[in-house]
């Protein structure tokens, strides 16, 4: 099994008070101690980044606005998102868990870390070249000169973009020591991934697949204007107990660009059946996100030979009966979207699919990496695609094992309504994730993980 969370290794931290920081892990614990009976890890990060200076500032200025808070903590592994990069720094020394127990002595690690931190930025070692945008996400972009450091956040234009700034996972970048040289929409692919890329009529359809060949793959299916890595940390967490994973980008989204035919579920669900018969799999267990979801289950009722499992996360029933309103709000959403300033539609969308504010960093980088037009694209062909095909004799749980999964706080649509009914129909759980919202595998990670995990063991038996 690859161990990718490993000292040195940077992650992004998905909860708490440093939700959307970034920090080098110290020292990992994959067994738990007595304190904390859990996978965790020590780790490192800036809380306050450096401030922008320039040549024109007297040597006073520069100084003050190239100071560093940092932070220590331990940290759950299913509440990191590890990264493709790695920072050199000798810390062991100086940041332990020995050194959590005690205040006195956690504060002279603060320092301690705090002058290394300080020392690497003025030395002007590991210029970083990265993207950014208003709202926070790294996607304009921008090198630093020399007295400015990888470690900046530039300063927000209005007051209602600073509560997104402040989480924004892309911008928050600590200095690296290796080179950025790799696509930036595979920043969070995992060590043990290989890429696919299959042309297909419609456009390129991009996905990453570890794991062993002969196992039955567990195929992710993200998000309408999401991508691959919505879905990463139940990726990691499967291919960690020895799971067969296959994350795709959908058509019209992150790598699967451009797309030469209008989007609908039809033609998603055709990509990801292409997709297995690259990998040779006769059968897969799909996990789909919102539209992820109805993917998965246009795949099990045309193939249902193939899908030897569904897993759907706030994900709406496509065999349940909807009104005459819901059909007249589908027909309206996507005229709508674009008399809609960009900028406040993003916000919005963000705020009401989100909780946490990692997941809402992540949402905002990933709809701000779609763009407008393609967010209105996939939106359309969205909306033309969610009106259910009503089939009163179907039951999706006497076809195939069937999870359902829904955050306590989804008010997107009518999901939390129609995953009742679905769950009432079928005779199956529906599983609440306390303090949830829509994107349940991002506000929770950990739960969701242990739902999927404990479900697998039924579908598929023991891991490899």
């Amino acid at each position: 099994m690859v161990k990718f969370l490993k000292p040195g290794k940077v992650v992004l931290v998905l909860s708490g008070r440093f939700a959307g920081k970034k920090a080098v892990i110290v020292k990992n614990y994959d067994e738990g101690t007595a304190a904390r009976p859990y996978a965790h890890a020590v780790v490192a990060g800036i809380e306050k980044y450096p401030l922008k200076v320039t040549k024109a500032m007297s040597k006073k200025k520069v100084t003050k606005r190239s100071r560093v808070k940092p932070f220590i903590k331990a940290v759950n592994l299913n509440h990191m998102l590890p990264t493709r990069y790695n920072l050199d720094l000798e810390l062991k020394q100086l940041v332990n868990a020995e050194v959590l127990k005690d205040p006195t002595q956690r504060k002279a690690s603060r320092k301690s870390v705090k002058k290394i931190l300080e020392e690497r930025y003025r030395s002007g070692k590991n210029k970083w070249t990265h993207r950014e945008s208003v709202t926070g996400d790294a996607k304009t972009s921008l090198v630093y000169p020399k007295k400015t450091s990888p470690f900046r956040t530039p300063n927000p234009p209005t007051v209602r973009d600073v509560f997104a700034r402040r989480h924004a996972c892309a911008k928050v970048i600590i200095s690296m020591s290796a080179t950025n040289t790799a696509d930036p929409l595979l920043a969070d692919s995992l060590p043990c991934e290989r890429p696919i890329a299959l042309e297909l009529p419609h456009g390129p359809l991009a996905a990453w697949a570890a794991g062993p060949d002969d196992a039955v793959p567990v195929v992710f299916l993200h998000g309408a204007g999401a991508d691959h890595r919505m879905l990463g940390p139940q990726a990691a967490t499967l291919h960690a107990r020895g799971r067969r994973t296959v994350r795709l980008d959908l058509p019209g989204h992150g790598r699967s660009r451009p797309l030469t035919a209008r989007w609908r579920v039809p033609l998603a669900a055709d990509a990801v059946a292409a997709l297995l018969d690259h990998l040779r799999a006769p059968t897969a267990v799909l996990i789909g996100q919102s539209i992820g979801g109805n993917i998965a289950q246009h795949l099990q009722r045309h193939h249902p030979d193939r899908v030897a499992g569904l897993a759907a996360i706030g994900s709406a029933c496509t065999t349940l009966p909807i009104t005459r309103t819901q059909r007249a709000a589908l027909a309206a959403s996507a005229p709508l979207l674009h008399l809609w300033p960009w900028a406040s539609l993003r916000r919005t969308m963000v705020r009401a699919s989100a909780v946490s504010d990692g997941a809402r960093a992540h949402l905002d980088s990933a709809f701000a990496d779609l763009g407008p037009s393609g967010f209105a694209a996939v939106w359309a062909g969205v909306a033309r695609s969610l009106e259910p095909d009503h089939d009163p004799t179907h039951r999706t749980a006497a076809a195939c094992p069937l999870l359902l999964v829904l955050g306590e706080r989804d008010a997107t649509g009518d999901v939390a309504a129609s995953m009742r009914r679905w769950a009432e129909r079928d005779g199956v759980p529906l599983h609440i994730v306390p303090g949830a919202g829509h994107v349940a595998n991002l506000d929770r990670p950990a739960e969701v993980d242990a739902l999927i995990t404990d479900w697998l063991e039924n579908v598929l038996g023991p891991a490899h």
